[in-house]
């Protein structure tokens, strides 16, 4: 689909290019010739003028038309073959440009498919869950009060999966997640989403530890909370029991870099660019709770705060997440 569109994309610049082209090759040519004539016509003038006064009255200069018609294909020549050359040169950068115009689009409709294509699978998997549930509660006639409640004890958590996938993309189809920004006091943030999420890091037994000097930025704290309880609650959730999960920071420059590490399990080197990717997981048997919007949601918050995320790691040894948010020294002084 997209080469037929690029071709005839191709074919459209083509069309505008030689028009424009054969339009002043007319033009060139009607001046040149015009040109031609009138110094033909000055020359044998000047000749004449000359001539007058050891030539009889009625004595004339005759042109050599056929220098002229010879002159003119000449030139019609001339202008064929750059006309050509031009043709030539512009059906290749046409079909270059074309590409490069069409690159943006075949890659959204491609993330578009990608997109649908996971988020139906991921819904198929709870909803077919609930389904079979029920199916096979409808079908015991000596179902008892309490395998009803475990019926719909189950029932009620798939819902609540679904509840949540929904919410995510939900949060991923805004153009916007980020509301205004204002002076924040970081550390202050995050000190207030490592309290949110100590409950689930006590459950595994990982200590959570935080050095974070007093640093004022320009942010909405809000989104940008959601965004680092994302990547804390990703790390709990890939480390392992009785580790420790480590958050600091450093400025460089005119950026604040927040580092997030933990002692997890790590991810192979060929993984690691698309853990931002939307429905991505890096457990291919999906034991893991979550549908792998947790990053892609918090990559896209630090994008609108004009930061940068990345993410390394060591196989068995653990990853870092590494947040990179615009820094003024300026606004530390002001704001004190």
């Amino acid at each position: 689909m997209f080469e037929r569109a690029r071709v005839k994309l191709t074919g459209w610049y083509l069309l505008i290019i030689m028009m424009i082209s054969f339009s002043f090759s007319g033009v060139i040519y009607r001046s040149a010739t015009f040109e031609l004539q009138r110094f033909a016509q000055a020359q044998q003038n000047k000749f004449e003028r000359r001539m007058m006064p050891i030539q009889p009255e009625n004595f004339s200069v005759v042109i050599d038309d056929e220098l002229i018609i010879e002159a003119e294909q000449r030139i019609l020549n001339a202008l064929i073959l750059i006309n050509i050359i031009i043709l030539l040169v512009s059906a290749g950068l046409g079909y270059y440009l074309s590409g490069k115009t069409l690159a943006p689009i075949q890659e959204m409709m491609d993330d578009q498919y990608r997109f649908v294509s996971d988020a139906s699978h991921e819904l198929k998997t709870p909803i077919t869950a609930i389904k079979t549930t029920l199916e096979v509660a409808l079908r015991d006639k000596q179902l008892n009060l309490k395998e009803s409640r475990e019926t719909l004890s189950t029932s009620l958590e798939e819902v609540e999966r679904l509840q949540k996938l929904a919410e995510g993309l939900l949060e991923l189809t805004h153009k916007k997640m980020v509301g205004a920004f204002v002076p924040i006091n970081l550390a202050g943030v995050i000190k207030t989403t490592t309290k949110m999420i100590q409950p689930i890091a006590e459950k595994k037994k990982i200590k959570i530890t935080t050095k974070i000097p007093e640093t004022i930025v320009m942010a909405d704290e809000s989104s940008l909370s959601r965004a680092l309880l994302a990547i804390i609650d990703n790390a709990i959730k890939y480390s392992k029991s009785g580790s420790e999960i480590k958050i600091g920071s450093k400025t460089k420059e005119r950026l604040i870099k927040i580092n997030i590490a933990d002692q997890g399990v790590g991810i192979e080197k060929e993984n690691i660019k698309h853990v931002f990717d939307r429905f991505y997981r890096t457990d291919p048997a999906r034991s893991m709770t979550g549908y792998g919007l947790g990053l892609s949601i918090a990559k896209q918050i630090i994008e609108e705060h004009g930061g940068t995320i990345e993410m390394t790691s060591t196989l068995g040894k653990g990853s870092t997440v590494i947040i990179s948010l615009p820094y003024s020294a300026k606004l530390q002084n002001t704001t004190r």
